[in-house]
């Protein structure tokens, strides 16, 4: 984020709520020997701004540059303490590896950072870690989310079908003027990141875990980035929380490519994307930005678990488009 004019940046410490600023340096992330970022106080300018909206969230903290907003939270395993030690982590290292792998599906993604306090505490066995992440709104863009956008359609908040959930996106848009919308790049946009969803096993996909962000003033809008990755690759149960396609799957790849396989720019997609998945990359991707290595054990888990995604993801391309392709084939032939 960067200002005009003095005016214009203390206009945005009263719409965030900060009480106070004090110039400090720009490179406002001291990290630990292994890789976690450390809270220090004099790095963190707290901000009286509303969190209760977001789940598990201490707060969130205007950094020593001035400009960047950071939310601070628990993870995952701080709520749900039937998680085993290792699913506790593993839930923790999602957040590093997997906004590498949206990068691969061609989606953003927030970017999560581990964090530790000056202190060896601990919690019911569990290290207190921390999950940092940098605000990914642009200036002026409000954050609406998922639920808020049925509420407004008067639909049902707990709607799970993605098409319902397309067709609300569009009226939302529509009837609140933004006309400015790429109406056809937000709808891509939001297969694509269910897509991937559904390829990490989300089951944490309430309608609060998406959403868009809007400019009321330009009346511009797009998808938020994917955010809060905690319940993928096995972590949580699978319940009432996840996207349906029309045949009512929640993790079957080829009933959502079969969803979609009319529309020639998703079968592309889908091609290029079995080509282009490389978990060693994202490994390599993940350490390069948050600084964190995972341990080799969690790597390994990590290897066999989207290894076998990515087979199922090449049968399902093969069997969905080649029997279309055959079916084609057959109907010349007569």
């Amino acid at each position: 984020m960067f200002f005009l004019d003095k005016a214009e940046y203390e206009k945005y410490l009263q719409k965030n709520e900060i009480e106070e600023y004090i110039p400090g340096q720009e490179n406002y992330f001291n990290w630990t020997e292994d890789g976690y970022i450390k809270l220090e106080r004099n790095k963190f300018l707290k901000s009286n701004k509303d969190v209760s909206q977001y789940t598990n969230c201490m707060g969130w903290r205007l950094l020593s540059d001035g400009k960047t907003m950071v939310l601070i939270k628990r993870p995952f395993g701080d709520v749900y303490r039937n998680l085993s030690l290792e699913n506790y982590y593993k839930s923790l290292y999602n957040n590093i590896l997997l906004p590498q792998v949206a990068k691969q599906f061609q989606i953003s993604s927030a970017i999560y950072y581990l964090a530790k306090k000056d202190t060896k505490k601990k919690t019911r066995g569990y290290e207190q870690i921390y999950i940092v992440t940098k605000d990914f709104k642009d200036k002026d863009e409000e954050l609406i989310h998922g639920e808020e956008i049925l509420a407004e359609n008067e639909t049902d908040i707990n709607e799970l079908n993605i098409n319902q959930l397309l067709d609300n996106i569009i009226q939302y848009l529509e009837v609140n003027g933004y006309t400015n919308a790429n109406r056809e790049q937000i709808k891509r946009e939001f297969i694509k990141q269910s897509f991937f969803n559904r390829f990490v096993k989300q089951v944490d996909e309430n309608n609060h875990n998406w959403a868009l962000l809007v400019d009321e003033f330009d009346k511009t809008a797009r998808i938020a980035p994917v955010y809060d990755l905690d319940c993928c690759c096995e972590i949580g149960k699978r319940g009432n929380h996840m996207r349906k396609t029309d045949d009512g799957s929640t993790v079957s790849l080829d009933g959502f490519m079969r969803q979609y396989e009319n529309e020639e720019w998703f079968k592309k997609y889908v091609e290029e994307l079995t080509k282009r998945l490389d978990i060693e990359q994202a490994f390599l991707d993940a350490q390069k930005e948050t600084k964190f290595e995972i341990p080799d054990k969690y790597k390994e888990k990590y290897r066999d678990y989207l290894a076998f995604r990515k087979r199922e993801l090449e049968e399902a391309y093969h069997k969905v488009y080649g029997e279309k392709q055959e079916i084609r084939e057959n109907s010349e032939q007569r």
